[in-house]
């Protein structure tokens, strides 16, 4: 299966050494392998788009392209990641006014979901298995994501002082977080 980024270093000359300096700048600066996959996909949608190196595309046609990408209904995701892809890229080839230019993206602040008393009652009630319904529980009483409880163990919760350390969390950092008292019973159950 032929990737995005394999065709744009098959179609377009050059961009295959783009990746390597892009991949050696994004290491040294600590981003995590996802973030550069990420940013690289989209650079190479524009690449393909251009049949152009990204620092040989000017600053109109990057434009056009964001415009044609907001006309699609392209996800926010997608967009979000091209500018930080190209704002990265730019300052890693030493062109930092052109980073600069790209528009700022406006960060939208949306309220979380909270379920009320019924509704939480009802979801924990739904498995059959205590395991279950405890990993449940910590999930949502704890605010942890997926990969965090797959990665929690027994000596990461702390039951005296009713505390979970979440090793390795996004961006690569610890952090504690609070276990409630019923919690903590049905976790030691």
């Amino acid at each position: 299966m032929l990737t995005i980024v394999t065709k744009a270093c098959q179609e377009v000359e050059g961009f295959d050494q783009v990746c390597q300096r892009l991949e050696k700048k994004m290491i040294i600066n600590g981003k995590c392998l996802s973030t550069f996959q990420n940013y690289l996909r989209c650079i190479a949608h524009l690449v393909i788009h251009y049949q152009a190196l990204p620092l040989q595309i000017t600053e109109s046609q990057v434009e056009d392209y964001l415009f044609i990408l907001k006309k699609k209904n392209a996800a926010e995701s997608f967009f979000k990641h091209t500018i930080y892809g190209l704002r990265f890229l730019y300052r890693a080839e030493g062109m930092p006014a052109l980073a600069l230019r790209l528009p700022t993206l406006r960060s939208r602040q949306a309220f979380p979901v909270v379920l009320n008393r019924s509704e939480v009652m009802e979801m924990l009630s739904a498995p059959l298995l205590l395991k279950h319904r405890v990993l449940i529980a910590v999930l949502y009483g704890c605010g942890l994501r997926c990969m965090e409880i797959r990665k929690l163990q027994i000596c990461d919760i702390d039951f005296e002082r009713n505390l979970i350390h979440v090793r390795q969390s996004k961006g690569g950092k610890d952090r504690c977080v609070p276990i409630g008292q019923q919690l903590t019973l049905e976790l030691k159950n």
